[in-house]
């Protein structure tokens, strides 16, 4: 069941632009879909930035020009309460190189309609 669950992610990721040598960011707290996250970031040969889930916007932007992170996969935190406050916050830094986010909230569902076979020829161009 992970192993589906992160190809489904791994696709919704690759079809935001993550490909190999992709430097994305997973920040929140630890749960299920953190996991998944970073095993779907694995699966496609992107580079994961774990970032402390105490971090404010700013400390992450600031993250993202040293670390070169241009997609973030953000979870539960005290700061991401209302997402799209916290997208906004990120947007508004100098520096900050992160251009696509995408929530990894528990309970969050990667499913997908895409046939499996198609995942894994993704993933397979990926790697």
């Amino acid at each position: 069941m992970i192993d589906d669950r992160a190809n489904d992610l791994a696709y919704l990721l690759a079809a935001q632009g993550v490909r190999k040598g992709t430097h994305v960011g997973i920040y929140g707290n630890n749960s299920a879909n953190w996991i998944i996250c970073f095993f779907a970031i694995q699966k496609l040969g992107a580079f994961c930035v774990l970032l402390n889930p105490a971090l404010t916007p700013e400390e992450i932007a600031k993250h993202s020009d040293a670390a070169d992170i241009t997609h973030l996969c953000f979870g539960d935190s005290v700061h991401t309460v209302n997402e799209e406050s916290f997208v906004n916050a990120l947007r508004v830094f100098d520096g900050n190189k992160i251009n696509y986010f995408i929530s990894i909230k528990r309970n969050r569902e990667f499913e997908t309609s895409i046939e499996k076979k198609d995942i894994v020829e993704i993933i397979e161009n990926y790697s």
